[in-house]
């Protein structure tokens, strides 16, 4: 069983958004680029250790991140490039957010661990601040890629809203999985 087999299976996610005709032929097109889903048993405690390993790996990706983002900041420093103070500053506040946002997955999974309520909370957060440092992200990369290839418009605008519209928003998979899978079995101040 892997993470992803488990939040595109359940039913509650799949059928999120049946009564909206247009969001669900959308949200099928995420779904299917995700795979078939597969009988799993949501309340068993193996199916919660491969989720808490899952959250676990996106911790560890963003905070490779942070990192990433820390070092580029002598590197443009010393580049020498046009406006290096401003990249830099960029760079810093990058790897603050990422930082912290990713101590919010690895408590998540921690705490999912553990089957603790909190693990529900953090791991919404963090799926929800990822989704708004990516879509900033778009936006500098399509500026810069805008100034970089003059009368390209049309393919960068393209190809960015693509990214949002499927890569994105393949995020909303998992926090639709902890609103409603999670939801139902989590009786606040007990362990689920």
């Amino acid at each position: 069983m892997k993470f992803a087999e488990i939040v595109r299976s359940s039913p509650l996610v799949r059928d999120s958004f049946r009564e909206l005709p247009l969001i669900d032929i959308w949200w099928r097109l995420i779904l299917a680029l995700h795979g078939k889903p597969v009988g799993i048993d949501s309340g068993s405690d193996e199916t919660k250790d491969v989720l808490a390993k899952g959250f676990r790996f996106y911790g560890l990706l963003y905070a490779s991140l942070a990192f990433v983002h820390a070092i580029a900041i002598p590197v443009i420093l010393a580049a020498g490039i046009p406006d290096a103070g401003y990249w830099g500053a960029l760079m810093l506040g990058s790897a603050c957010y990422l930082g912290m946002t990713s101590t919010l997955a690895l408590s998540g999974a921690a705490n999912l661990s553990l089957r603790l309520h909190s693990a529900r909370a953090h791991l919404i957060v963090f799926f929800v601040a990822v989704i708004a440092y990516l879509a900033c992200f778009c936006g500098v990369v399509m500026a810069i890629t805008r100034g970089a290839f003059p009368g390209y418009d049309f393919l960068i605008l393209l190809a960015v809203l693509l990214f949002m519209l499927l890569g994105i928003a393949s995020y909303l998979i998992e926090i639709l999985y902890l609103v409603l899978e999670t939801g139902t079995a989590i009786d606040p101040g007990r362990r689920f």
